[in-house]
């Protein structure tokens, strides 16, 4: 395979030795959590409402910052970035529609995140 975006990262699996119990926790339930509280709760609610910027505007950033914070530079970048867009696009649209913005957001992640896992399972 040829790298467009350049080499893998060198990422060691964190989980590795670990019960596959935690791998799921963490993956599913726990970094959608959080990611979800920093890249589209805090960065898109503080653009769009006291700064007063476009929602384009705002999950353009979360988009960028969320890239940003995973570190990947190997093709796995471009998938963040579509999967990036995807999280603000629902937590911009959920925000409109003066619905559950958060939950949704964190559920699409968690649901993302388990295909990934169930894609790469032995």
């Amino acid at each position: 395979m040829v790298p467009i975006f350049g080499h893998l990262s060198p990422a060691p699996n964190p989980f590795g030795g670990r019960p596959l119990w935690i791998e799921l926790l963490f993956t599913i339930v726990l970094a959608p959590l959080y990611e979800t509280l920093i890249f589209q709760w805090a960065i898109m609610k503080l653009l769009h409402g006291p700064l007063r910027r476009s929602s384009l505007f705002a999950g353009t950033a979360s988009t960028i910052l969320f890239r940003l914070g995973h570190g990947l530079t190997d093709w796995r970048a471009f998938s963040l970035i579509v999967t990036s867009v995807a999280l603000a696009a629902v937590f911009a649209i959920e925000s409109r529609r003066a619905g559950f913005a958060y939950l949704a957001a964190v559920s699409t992640h968690g649901l993302f995140n388990g295909l990934v896992i169930g894609r790469h399972w032995p």
